[in-house]
């Protein structure tokens, strides 16, 4: 299937379309979910498609078209685009494209040390490292300070709101601590992560910073998102949102202005 036309049907899944609108992608979705077990959209002939998490299955778009895709306006931006010039960089169709070869790139930090951009065939320089921290955000995995103060890892890895396929193969034979944003997108994520083993970092104070500086509005826009169980290491964290109707951002945690 064109880029395009997956593009085109990927649009249309912010409406719950008839399985028949988008039977070409979600003929991909299967396939990748049944690779993955990174499940995030339901449906099938005579029913309507559900997203049933939104990350998820931007995560699988990403990989699929080989370019970034992080929202449903990303994809307007790349359909839209009206030169060829615009075309190549929101989509990623020239060869010369800079932005299809970062979709098949890891970023890692070792401890004490700045962040390198290694390729697949460059993974070999890394088998010394056993034990990582995966970090959601970019303005985390930027602040070395607090990073390197808390946590003693062999590396730390930066997983962005999609992590592709080599970040993926990467993290699933390491033990993996996960420093992400404490939401139900996230905590999807997390479940349905595999490792050789993993953890959640959830700050002592939790829930004084859930109840002060939660985000109601970004719960109320991630609450389809809920599922009917969790792990017993996520359910806790998942009631704790529920109760307070708030999620909790990952910066908030080492921000100056919030007392730990």
């Amino acid at each position: 299937m064109k880029k395009t036309t997956l593009l085109k049907q990927a649009l249309k899944l912010r409406d719950n379309p008839p399985f028949g609108e988008v039977k070409g992608l979600m003929a991909m979705a299967r396939e990748y979910q049944a690779e993955t077990n990174d499940y995030f959209v339901r449906g099938g002939r005579g029913e309507r498609v559900r997203l049933l998490d939104e990350a998820a299955f931007f995560r699988f778009l990403s990989e699929t078209v080989q370019m970034p895709v992080d929202s449903f306006t990303a994809i307007e931006r790349a359909l839209g685009a009206e030169s060829r010039a615009e075309n190549i960089a929101a989509t990623g169709d020239s060869k010369s494209s800079a932005v299809a070869p970062f979709a098949k790139t890891l970023l890692l930090r070792r401890a004490g040390e700045s962040p390198v951009l290694y390729r697949d065939e460059e993974l070999g320089r890394l088998d010394d490292i056993r034990r990582v921290v995966a970090v959601e955000n970019a303005e985390s995995f930027l602040d070395f300070e607090t990073l390197d103060r808390h946590f003693q890892p062999q590396a730390f890895v930066y997983l962005g709101g999609q992590p592709n396929a080599l970040t993926r193969t990467f993290l699933s034979s390491r033990e993996v601590l996960f420093f992400i944003d404490w939401d139900i997108v996230s905590l999807n994520f997390y479940d349905d992560f595999a490792c050789k083993s993993k953890s959640l970092f959830i700050p002592e104070n939790f829930d004084r910073l859930l109840e002060r500086y939660g985000n109601e509005a970004l719960f109320l826009k991630q609450r389809y998102a809920l599922r009917e169980s969790y792990s017993p290491e996520t359910g806790p964290i998942i009631e704790k949102l529920e109760a307070y109707a708030k999620v909790l951002e990952q910066e908030i945690w080492h921000d100056p202005s919030a007392a730990h």
